[in-house]
């Protein structure tokens, strides 16, 4: 493996993607696809330059690439920003994971979860990082290759005119415009291409090709950079490590005075407020508190209490003692039991929500929470098999936080959020009496919800043209924006294939078919101050 040969292939693929990447963002208005096309030349740079350099790829961990590929891919797909962040999010983080663990001999699901969380700080921060080490080496290399000479005879002829001839170059310029009005004109003209538009559409190119690049180069380096530059030798044998020692250790009957505390607290909870978990309507008539009250003053500390449970769980599981078989069955058995509980109450977690939800509506932070409880629940169910794993099994807990994690997000795109809370709110102002419809809050949503609120104002009567505070006004000015809108981002020139989105997309074809009902941009139309009945 060659040191100088890695530098130039990195430099090559980072220029290279850069170009690339800036040639498919920059010919799109909107972010789609040319998002999902930037990540995959990112890929396909790490893996190319690793093949160039004869390094090993450990194909048992081949399989992070699929969550990175699937959420590049709906990129693509969702209108939504959180779920637009959410996703780059995913990829970043399994990115990250994925630089360690394709160049290492360790397996992921063979890892622990403290593992996952460290490759991912590690490949992120090396990614950010390395590149000024990568760029520091070449301009050495190549100084040292100038200054000995080692360069090929032309190329090094060549680079040394160039910067011979640069600065005399320069000089003759500014004293041929000082002494010719003529030529100075001429020299003005064509700095002046450089202001305005032309200077600032340059600027960002360069931004755009340098952002990429770096990210490339860091990718690169972060992955096979260890490789190339720690050799054979330097790896201490198998033999030379120590094993890895427990710095606390703590006896059964500790652990088992631990959880059995824990467990009853929290049986005695489960059976005393039983009724208050789960009464609805008249636990709220007893307790004289409304809705908003009953959901939030128990919602965010039985989150916290299910974490810190897991917390627990997780440390005593680590520096437990357990050397008979009884001992082990009795931890299990208790763990179990507190394990159990928690469920009730991520269940009374999630019915509080619900009913939050069912009274003043969804919003993104009430679905993404929701959804987030039960994967939560998963997570539970995935220690629950590793507490009764036996000895040599993988570490099943940290492969169930990354399914869980990828189950979580990959949900939440399925599900639609923005799709889902338009048509739950609008269900809820139509089935309910008196259930207000927050449209200044609908009009916060992106082409994601198309669908419902076209669904929506068809089944309204029509507006009255001197009433502008009528919902079906609201929800046809919102529809009329959208079209504006989307015909800029979609169009029809060719360069805006790079921006291509499902969602964007689809809204764009629903909402021309029916262009002819909606009624005209009203510029002077302001939904902030509407709260409609």
């Amino acid at each position: 493996m060659n040191r100088k040969r890695y530098i130039v292939d990195t430099l090559i693929a980072a220029v290279l993607v850069g170009l690339a990447g800036d040639l498919v963002v920059s010919t799109s208005t909107a972010s789609g696809i040319n998002q999902t096309i930037v990540i995959l030349l990112l890929v396909g740079a790490v893996i190319g330059v690793a093949r160039l350099n004869r390094v090993p790829i450990n194909r048992r961990n081949l399989w992070i690439l699929a969550p990175i590929l699937l959420f590049a891919v709906l990129l693509a797909v969702r209108a939504d920003e959180t779920s637009w962040v959410l996703n780059w999010l995913a990829v970043f983080l399994f990115g990250a994971i994925g630089l360690i663990y394709l160049f290492s001999a360790n397996v992921i699901d063979e890892d622990s979860t403290g593992d996952h969380v460290k490759a991912a700080l590690e490949g992120g921060i090396m990614t950010t990082a390395l590149p000024l080490a990568v760029g520091i080496e070449a301009v050495g290399t190549g100084w040292d290759a100038l200054k000995h000479g080692k360069l090929p005879k032309q190329t090094g002829a060549i680079v040394r005119g160039l910067l011979i001839a640069a600065p005399i170059v320069l000089v003759f310029l500014v004293l041929f415009a000082a002494a010719d009005a003529v030529f100075a004109g001429a020299i003005n003209r064509v700095f002046d291409l450089l202001d305005g538009q032309i200077w600032v559409d340059l600027q960002w190119h360069v931004f755009t090709i340098g952002v990429i690049g770096w990210v490339t180069a860091g990718a690169v380096a972060a992955g096979i950079g260890k490789v190339i530059y720690v050799s054979a030798e330097t790896q201490p044998d198998e033999g030379d490590k120590k094993p890895k020692r427990q710095p606390f250790l703590i006896g059964t009957v500790e652990a088992t005075i631990i959880l059995g505390s824990v467990a009853a607290l929290f049986a005695v909870f489960v059976i005393i407020q039983f009724a208050y978990l789960f009464g609805g309507e008249s636990t709220l008539t007893l307790s004289n508190m409304t809705h908003s009250q009953y959901a939030r003053r128990g919602f965010f500390e039985l989150i916290a209490v299910s974490l810190l449970t897991l917390g627990l769980l997780l440390w005593l599981d680590w520096v437990t003692l357990r050397q008979s078989n009884r001992e082990r069955l009795t931890h299990r058995i208790i763990a179990t039991i507190l394990i159990a509980l928690t469920g009730v109450i991520l269940l009374s977690a999630a019915h509080r929500m619900f009913l939050y939800e069912q009274e003043y509506g969804y919003t993104h932070l009430r679905l993404y929470v929701h959804i987030f409880i039960y994967w939560m629940g998963g997570v539970f169910i995935a220690f629950l098999l590793t507490l009764y794993r036996v000895r040599g099994e993988k570490r099943v807990f940290a492969v169930g936080v990354l399914v869980c994690l990828i189950g979580y997000l990959l949900t939440m795109n399925l599900i639609n959020v923005e799709y889902q809370i338009a048509a739950r709110n609008i269900e809820r102002h139509q089935n309910g009496e008196g259930v207000a419809l927050d449209v200044p809050y609908l009009y916060s949503l992106s082409a994601d919800a198309v669908e419902p609120m076209i669904a929506f104002y068809q089944s309204l009567p029509p507006a009255d043209p001197e009433a502008a505070d009528e919902i079906q006004y609201a929800v046809g000015q919102w529809l009329a924006r959208q079209l504006q809108n989307l015909r800029l981002e979609v169009g029809t020139a060719p360069g805006q294939l790079f921006g291509f989105n499902a969602s964007r997309w689809n809204a764009y074809a629903r909402l021309s078919a029916i262009e002819d009902t909606l009624p005209g941009v009203d510029p002077f139309f302001y939904s902030g101050s509407f709260y409609m009945d």
